[in-house]
């Protein structure tokens, strides 16, 4: 998880204001696939927290 996200592949950097590029919003619903949604970001570095906490 760590090393995935921190490739240019996954990052936004300048492109936009979410930090990932590759998020699903609503799949059943078919919305927000395959884009940068900055709510999904809060979901990527809490689970890289409970990662590290984990790890500890």
């Amino acid at each position: 998880m760590e090393r995935g996200g921190r490739s240019e592949k996954y990052q936004s950097r300048d492109k936009n204001v979410a930090f990932l590029m590759h998020s699903t919003g609503h799949h059943p619903n078919g919305s927000e696939i395959d884009a940068s949604i900055i709510y999904a970001d809060y979901y990527y570095i809490e689970a890289l927290l409970r990662q590290r906490e984990v790890k500890e």
